[in-house]
């Protein structure tokens, strides 16, 4: 079960236009879509079936005593069977319902991926092949951009959890279709992520022309906490923290343990983050709670990479393919683990998204406020955020549900001013990204904070040349 809350702009923050398509005033122009997963195939991951009864849900709402017409196959297992491909996305939980606008009208859609699985990567088509509707993209997990940018015949890609506000018109009559579509060339961006292909609901633009409907040109700014840190100066962040991504759905090379605090902040400073993945091939959608972070930088990783035996045993390399001096606390040396040939295929994220164009629908633009981020398999993403008012426990975990609920999953802590920060950032001894080194991640309040050159390598960039030599036995 999911739904979606609105926290309503202040009417008198928005400019005519906006408040035209938005609630409280105007609710009739502003359209909620939660959309969600429906699936049975078994040969799919988050199919229904298949989570019940990895949950002994035996005696639960079943589909096995109805059958199908005409035959003795129960509904259940005609769901369940791949080849009638039971895998939609539902929108407010209706199958490719159909939604009636005027031509020249706007409208705002609020979107939000709570499928918790596959990515989508909406856009309007018209279905006869003509032009279609002005779509822009106002506002990406609930905070607002600079100003509208105009998706052209783009697509808006939403990660399990991610939210997108666009300002819609359809000048011209016709039948046009809301649909997720990802192209060859976006895994280059994402690594292997479960996509969905597929129409979402259909959009049908006819009666009377609407005149002096006209596109919001201007956005309420952001609030003061969500301000530009990206020219912020070294001494106005107050702290560092990585938070590493690892094998077997195990966030800081542990599973999650909610006593455990891997992290803690002071209230009302900047941070600076990394957000790192050690996976060579998968990707993972990050979400933290309360606070929004702001995209810096996409870096060069020079860090570990984890390989898996297929079950719980995983073991680190360095990028010259040789074992990591530090591993994890349940790191089991009998356990033969090889590298495998490709396993570096996806360095080079930082260099994609610079460059731009096909294949990196998967990054995040530099400067948006997400509290969503994907991090691609040997991705290395630089965040800042402020830690405005609230103080207590931030979890930060991966937003596809079944490896949140697997264990990628930490507890980190926002703390009074003065109050102690000693938390548990090591596993098993080991500080995020270590291989053959093992450097110390800078905290408020140590005494021998490690040297300017190691922590900018460690924390900025992981790539000034000292650092380098992370991956020398």
């Amino acid at each position: 079960m999911a739904g979606m809350i609105v926290v309503e702009d202040d009417p008198a923050e928005m400019s005519t236009d906006l408040d035209a398509v938005s609630c409280p005033n105007n609710c009739e122009n502003d359209l909620q879509m939660v959309l969600q997963l429906f699936q049975y195939s078994t040969d799919e991951d988050g199919s229904f079936s298949v989570a019940q009864k990895d949950l002994h849900d035996y005696e639960g709402f079943r589909l096995n005593d109805v059958t199908v017409d005409k035959s003795s196959t129960t509904l259940e297992d005609w769901l369940e069977d791949p080849t009638n491909e039971i895998k939609y996305v539902l929108v407010n939980g209706l199958l490719q319902p159909t939604l009636v606008m005027q031509p020249g009208q706007v409208k705002r859609f609020r979107l939000l991926n709570a499928g918790g699985l596959y990515a989508l990567a909406v856009h309007l088509v018209n279905t006869n092949d003509g032009s279609s509707c002005t779509v822009k993209e106002i506002a990406l997990d609930g905070m607002y951009l600079d100003q509208p940018r105009d998706l052209g015949t783009g697509r808006s890609v939403l990660f399990a959890a991610s939210r997108v506000d666009w300002l819609v018109k359809c000048p011209i009559p016709g039948t046009y279709e809301l649909r997720s579509t990802f192209l060859p060339d976006d895994h280059l961006s994402m690594g292997e992520h479960p996509s969905f292909n597929g129409t979402l609901l259909t959009l049908v633009v006819n009666g009377s022309e609407v005149l002096n409907s006209a596109m919001p040109s201007t956005l309420p700014s952001r609030p003061s906490y969500a301000s530009d840190l990206r020219d912020v100066t070294e001494k106005d962040i107050d702290s560092r923290f990585v938070v590493e991504v690892t094998p077997t759905d195990t966030i800081g090379r542990e599973d999650f343990s909610e006593s455990n605090i891997r992290y803690k902040a002071r209230v009302n400073t900047i941070q600076e983050w990394h957000l790192v993945n050690t996976e060579y091939v998968t990707s993972h959608p990050i979400h933290m709670h309360v606070n929004h972070m702001q995209v810096i930088s996409y870096n060069p990783y020079i860090g570990p990479y984890g390989v898996d035996d297929g079950g719980s045993n995983w073991k680190l390399f360095g990028q010259n393919g040789t074992g990591c001096t530090w591993q994890h606390q349940n790191y089991d040396k009998s356990v033969t683990i090889t590298s495998p040939s490709d396993a570096l295929n996806y360095l080079g994220h930082d260099e994609k998204q610079s460059s731009g164009g096909s294949g990196t629908i998967g990054y995040a633009q530099i400067g948006e406020h997400r509290d969503v981020i994907l991090v691609p398999p040997l991705g290395n993403i630089t965040v800042r955020f402020r830690t405005h008012k609230y103080t207590g426990p931030v979890v930060v975990h991966c937003h596809l549900q079944s490896d949140a609920d697997q264990g990628m999953m930490m507890t980190t802590e926002i703390v009074d001013e003065g109050a102690s920060v000693e938390a548990s950032i090591t596993s098993a001894g080991a500080y995020p990204s270590s291989c053959f080194r093992n450097d110390p991640v800078y905290q408020p309040g140590n005494d021998s904070p490690p040297s300017s050159s190691v922590t900018k390598s460690l924390h900025r960039s992981l790539a000034v040349p000292e650092r380098l030599n992370n991956n020398l036995p």
